[in-house]
């Protein structure tokens, strides 16, 4: 019995490590890119106020065209389309469900993981922490307009409210 525990327990250990070590392959793999089509989909399903609808705008409008690197090791820089960069750290949580990233101007919050695959990152919005729209992301391509999108449902709301 003691070792049927035992043995489910590496197993269960080995299992979340593998997660974390594959998010972070992908999350390395090349740079990244905001999928502003996908974004705004996504929050257009959703009731939103209208400062929540201006600063998804913003954000929207100062990221568009950005390139997004995370690097081994965890440091990560975004350069934006004026090429102001803008270089911080980032980290997985040890269960693979958080992705922390931080900046001198951007505290370390976690961004709840919904999926990290090859051709897409998504993280969830947390309202209660003035995260309004999910980032989305898709692989980076220098001077290449982003296709439409495939639509992106996104369930989890991390938010106490629902909303």
């Amino acid at each position: 019995m003691r070792i049927t525990l035992l043995f489910s327990l590496v197993l269960l250990i080995v299992a979340c490590g593998g997660k974390k070590s594959s998010y972070t392959d992908i999350l390395t793999s090349h740079p990244w890119q905001y999928d502003e089509a996908a974004i705004r989909d996504s929050v257009m399903s959703k009731p939103m106020s209208e400062m929540e609808m201006n600063v998804t705008d913003a954000a929207m409008a100062r990221m568009r065209g950005a390139k997004v690197e995370f690097k081994k090791g965890g440091e990560f820089s975004i350069v934006t389309a004026d090429q102001e960069k803008r270089v911080g750290v980032w980290n997985l949580s040890p269960d693979g469900k958080e992705l922390f990233m931080a900046t001198t101007n951007m505290q370390s919050d976690p961004n709840p993981v919904i999926s990290i695959e090859p051709d897409r990152i998504i993280l969830g919005r947390m309202r209660d922490r003035g995260f309004v729209f999910p980032k989305i992301f898709v692989p980076y391509v220098e001077g290449q307009p982003l296709a439409p999108p495939a639509p992106v449902k996104i369930e989890a709301d991390t938010t106490n409210n629902g909303n």
